[in-house]
């Protein structure tokens, strides 16, 4: 009998025990119930901060391009208001270039016979289109004399005749100066008459200064008219 009740004490005791693993369990599943669920919301945190870096991203590659397209907007702006004031800055230029030529380049009774937004003169015509038809002058030679910012007639104080082939730009560059001694050149050539190369800006660097005496161009620094 007294071992018979060590026995049954036993078997309380292992039931104890084996409730006590069972709670154990219990709650180890209810903690990884617990830990699926924080994985679940970390889950759910990090797809939420990667759609609101994806959203980001989107609004920066936005921004980015607006700031493309204003850089653009203004870029163009800019090149409007330079052509406004270089072609309000060639008027003037024109406007006064029977008393520049004459204080600048000692050449009197200055005519301009073409120039933007001016009627070209017959006299010009007349002697572009005979050398044309003499073969002194091609179709490229006449349309680059046709794209000079000014061309004018002249005397020296000889009472020589002469043409002057001029290039206008608010800073007169290397380009400017090569044009207008190319179009002096062929006008020479076609009139069979002497023409010089002018440029006139408002500013020029000391090497095109320089590039302009050797290339026999003379240069006429004017402000604002």
């Amino acid at each position: 009998m007294e071992r018979q009740d060590r026995a049954e004490a036993d078997i309380v005791d292992i039931k104890a025990l084996l409730a006590q693993v069972v709670e154990r369990q219990d709650r180890a599943e209810a903690d990884i119930v617990d830990i699926k669920a924080l994985l679940a919301q970390v889950v759910e945190r990090q797809d939420r901060a990667e759609a609101d870096i994806t959203d980001l991203k989107a609004g920066q590659a936005r921004m980015e391009t607006d700031i493309a397209d204003l850089k653009a907007g203004q870029r163009q702006t800019n090149s409007r208001l330079g052509n406004l004031t270089g072609s309000v800055y060639e008027q003037r230029s024109v406007r006064r270039f029977r008393s520049i030529a004459r204080r600048h380049l000692d050449i009197g009774d200055a005519q301009v016979l073409q120039a933007a937004n001016q009627p070209y003169a017959s006299e010009l015509k007349a002697v572009t289109d005979h050398a044309e038809d003499q073969n002194r002058i091609g179709y490229d030679e006449m349309e680059a004399l046709d794209e000079a910012d000014i061309i004018a007639s002249g005397q020296r104080r000889n009472g020589s005749p002469i043409f002057i082939v001029v290039e206008v730009s608010e800073t007169a560059d290397d380009n400017d100066i090569a044009r207008a001694q190319e179009r002096a050149a062929i006008l020479q050539r076609a009139a069979q008459q002497a023409a010089i190369a002018v440029v006139i800006g408002k500013d020029i660097s000391d090497i095109n200064r320089q590039r302009a005496v050797q290339q026999e161009v003379a240069v006429i620094i004017l402000g604002d008219q």
